[in-house]
C-alpha cells in the first residue's frame, strides 16, 4: 500500500504493528514515529524514534551497515536525526517501509509512505496541541510501553 501526504513541523508519523495474542485478542506493537522537526532550504531534518530492532537506513548511505542488534537494547526506543532532501529515500526494517521525500516547501513537506509487509499501520494524524514535542518524553513513555499520544506532552 502507498500513501502520500502533507506534513508540518512537529507532525509525527507513527507505524504500528498489529499482534494477535494467544487469547486472540489484538494490540498495537508500536515501531517507530518520525517526526520533521526543522525546515531549512529545501532539506528537513526529521528525528527518527525507533525500536532498536527496526533498522532506518538511507538509500545510498555511506555506511550502509546498521549496528548489530545484539549491540543495542532489546526494544528499547533511541532517536536517529536524519536531515533528507527531495528524492532521498529511507528504507525502515527489513521490507517493513520506504518513506520517500516527494517535495519540500517553506514549513512543508510532502511525503510517500509504502509500507511493504502485511499487517502494518500508519498513523498520519497530527496531535491535536500544537505545542514543540518533548523528544525525550516521547521515547521515555515508548520504553515503559504507553502511548505518548494520549495526552499532550
Amino acid at each position: 500500500m502507498e500513501v502520500s501526504t502533507q506534513i508540518e513541523i512537529d507532525h509525527p508519523i507513527d507505524l504500528k504493528r498489529l499482534v494477535t495474542n494467544p487469547d486472540g485478542s489484538t494490540t498495537h506493537e508500536h515501531l517507530l514515529t518520525f517526526i520533521p522537526v526543522q525546515f531549512r532550504g529545501g532539506t528537513v531534518k526529521f528525528c527518527f524514534v525507533g525500536r532498536s530492532d527496526v533498522n532506518i537506513l538511507r538509500e545510498d548511505a555511506r555506511n550502509c551497515n546498521p549496528p548489530a542488534f545484539n549491540m543495542r537494547p532489546a526494544r528499547r526506543f533511541s532517536n536517529l536525526a536524519m536531515t533528507l532532501k527531495t528524492g532521498d529515500l529511507i528504507r525502515v526494517g527489513t521490507g517493513l517501509l520506504n518513506l520517500r521525500m516527494i517535495s519540500v516547501s517553506r514549513n512543508r513537506a510532502t511525503i510517500r509512505a509504502t509500507i511493504l509487509a502485511d499487517g502494518l499501520l500508519l498513523n498520519l494524524e497530527p496531535l491535536g496541541d500544537c505545542r514543540e514535542l518533548n523528544l525525550r518524553g516521547i521515547i521515555e513513555r515508548l520504553n515503559r510501553g504507553a502511548d505518548y499520544r494520549s495526552d499532550a506532552l
